[in-house]
């Protein structure tokens, strides 16, 4: 019509309908022809006003594309719903086509702007598989199998969890264990006969050293060794290792409790309705999500914090706990481990399809208002702040307490002298005297228990070399071996070794070898050097004493012996 003369839309609508009907503009109808016009009439109001509908939302969008584009934004992307696709929707809809908008993230953070899209990448693991269980897509079957594979999961984890409280979150040197140390440094570590014969060091200098030739006392050198090299100062290098290890614990932490809040929050942010998936680009977005599948995926998210709060208390505990520098980096390692056994599983035994629909969701979008428009900055500081309260918890309550506790330790096995023997008379009293510090690095050939043990080891030893062969073995345990210094010196005549003809051999190949390592004096040739041994009490004077006794005046009562 002319502008003249305006018409009212009903109107058009009529006339539309008598067009399409092809029926003149004043023609009458029948009763069945007056119902077609009204079901026409009602077909074309609702594609009219869906028309003027699409028409408001495309200049909003386009407004919109121009206020980005003036702000450097990305081009947005225009891409129209797949709607009643039965093979990526929970039921068919009904609803018209609808333009849904991509935009790229903005560069700057201003208070009056929309901010990025922040979204969620789908991980292939059984707790992200929640997702997909129950969809049509997937199937019945495959979905058991997820919910198996997901309580498979929680078994493991809490498992490895009990199993560490069990036997692994207790304090290695705690008070029991330095009362068992500092008892047996004092009824074993000096006694007399644990002295060694060739060394004549202590067995406290001797384990505290760490002797490797120990035959008793293994579990205590062992023991020391650890501590010494763990360290129980800030500047050692077990302290640095634990730290850093829990640094890199509690960063590894700290991301799952992140992966597990942007999770949620991207589910929260979709619009409740049916479930349903689109198709974009190749990837399945999720568009819509039912309440249920909403309250199951919240369920879950609950389980898995819950395991992973577990996990972070009893793995901090087990580096914290650990013995040695090399089983931290090990232990960090299985902690790691445990955290996979969500991956492990669903590659493992995650069904096909379900592996394929889950590898093909693309990210959840989470759409920052102004208010959070910042939180691309905010998320890391939060996170740092988050890392810096659990490193100082950690170390005020546990890393401190056990570093303390390794130092009472070494204190007690190790600390003080260490270089003295006792022994008790028929009185009780006690004696003591002093032992030789024990060196790892000193050279014990040459002694003549070495050369001795050596030569019969090598079967180089002949009937009177270096050593005397006994052809019972029970007359070497129990003759020999309790002999007193009295009975030893009734088989010697009263002179001297290197005097002996008959006995020239032993003197050079045992007498002067034997008094040689007793004294540390290397420059005995014969009976004259051991003048200076001759009145001493301990091992060097008795061996001067047997060996030499004309030189040391054994024969006269003038000697000052007696």
């Amino acid at each position: 019509p002319s502008p003249a003369t305006p018409r009212h839309p009903q109107q058009l609508i009529r006339g539309a309908a008598r067009a399409a009907m092809r029926l003149p503009s004043d023609g009458g109808l029948d009763a069945e022809g007056n119902q077609r016009m009204l079901r026409l009439e009602g077909s074309i109001a609702e594609l009219v006003a869906s028309k003027l509908e699409v028409l408001q939302r495309l200049s909003r969008v386009e407004a919109e594309l121009h206020r980005l584009q003036l702000r450097g934004t990305q081009t947005l992307n225009f891409e129209s719903d797949l709607e009643d696709n039965p093979t990526f929707s929970d039921a068919d809809s009904s609803d018209s086509d609808s333009v849904k908008r991509r935009s790229g993230c903005t560069p700057c953070c201003n208070a009056d702007e929309v901010g990025s899209h922040e979204g969620y990448a789908f991980q292939e693991n059984s707790w992200d598989a929640v997702i997909c269980v129950g969809h049509a897509s997937i199937g019945r079957g495959p979905s058991v199998i997820l919910v198996v594979i997901i309580i498979m999961t929680i078994a493991v984890q809490l498992t490895f969890c009990k199993l560490v409280s069990i036997g692994f979150t207790e304090n290695p040197f705690d008070d029991d264990t330095i009362r068992a140390l500092h008892w047996w440094r004092v009824d074993i570590a000096h006694r007399a006969r644990e002295v060694s014969e060739n060394s004549f060091a202590s067995l406290a200098s001797r384990t505290c050293g760490f002797d490797k030739g120990l035959a008793n006392s293994f579990s205590e050198k062992e023991i020391a060794q650890h501590i010494f090299e763990y360290g129980f100062t800030m500047e050692s290098t077990g302290f640095i290792m634990c730290s850093l290890s829990l640094v890199v614990w509690f960063s590894t932490m700290l991301a799952e409790f992140g992966k597990l809040l942007s999770f949620i929050a991207g589910l929260v942010s979709l619009p409740r309705g049916r479930t349903k998936f689109r198709e974009v680009n190749g990837q399945l977005i999720l568009q819509r999500l039912s309440f249920r599948r909403l309250t199951a995926c919240a369920c879950t998210v609950i389980i898995r914090a819950s395991v992973q709060m577990a996990i972070l208390w009893y793995g901090t505990q087990y580096l914290v706990y650990t013995e040695t520098v090399q089983d931290l980096l090990l232990n960090a390692v299985a902690l790691k481990f445990v955290l996979d056994v969500a991956e492990l599983l669903y590659s493992a035994f995650a069904p096909l399809r379900a592996r394929m629909f889950l590898a093909s969701l693309g990210p959840l979008t989470i759409e920052n208002s102004s208010a959070f428009s910042c939180s691309s900055l905010c998320a890391p500081i939060f996170m740092l702040l988050a890392l810096a309260i659990l490193m100082a918890v950690a170390m005020f309550r546990q890393v401190m307490p056990a570093l303390h506790a390794r130092q009472a330790t070494w204190e007690g096995l190790c600390g003080g002298n260490l270089n003295f023997a006792t022994a008790t008379d028929g009185l009780g009293r006690v004696h003591w005297t002093q032992t030789q510090p024990f060196n790892e690095e000193s050279d014990i050939r040459g002694t003549y228990l070495h050369d001795a043990v050596g030569s019969i080891i090598d079967g180089k030893s002949s009937s009177k070399a270096v050593a005397l062969y006994e052809p019972s073995i029970d007359r070497l345990m129990h003759t020999i071996n309790d002999q007193s210094v009295v009975e030893a010196g009734s088989v010697r005549p009263c002179l001297d070794a290197d005097d002996i003809t008959n006995e020239e051999h032993d003197w050079k190949s045992m007498g002067r070898a034997i008094l040689r390592m007793v004294s540390g004096n290397v420059s005995i040739n014969s009976c004259a050097d051991v003048t200076p041994y001759c009145m001493r009490v301990d091992l060097p004077g008795v061996r001067s004493r047997q060996w030499c006794p004309d030189v040391c005046g054994c024969s006269s009562l003038a000697s000052g012996l007696l």
